[in-house]
Parts: structure tokens; sequence; C-alpha cells
């Protein structure tokens, strides 16, 4: 599934939140993203479950 930079950057930020590697490397390799943006975006990710921040995705607030 291919998708524009920006929304892949931010579903791997998801992912590293979650530490959902398989997630963030199936994203990675359908588009495209190069190796560095992948691995800011899911430290990034992992960062900010680290500080507190509460998670934006669908799974965790239903809506």
């Amino acid at each position: 599934m291919n998708m524009t930079r920006k929304d892949a950057i931010a579903l791997i930020k998801v992912a590293g939140y979650h530490g959902d590697t398989k997630t963030s490397l199936r994203i990675y390799t359908e588009n495209r993203v190069s190796y560095a943006a992948y691995s800011e975006a899911y430290a990034r990710g992992g960062q900010l479950k680290q500080e507190g921040m509460a998670c934006t995705c669908f799974e965790c607030n239903p809506r």
C-alpha cells in the first residue's frame, strides 16, 4: 500500500511507540522511505512513549 511520505513516517513513528518492528519494516520497504528517515521516526516513537506522551493511534483511542 503506497502512501505519502508524510503518512508513512507518521505510521512508522506509531509503530516505534508500540515497539512493532514488523509493521514499521513493512511500511519502510513498501514506501521506499530512506533508512535515515525510518530510523529517526522509529526512535522518535519510542522516545515519545518514554516521555509519557499519550498515543494517538486508533487502537489506543477508538472514537
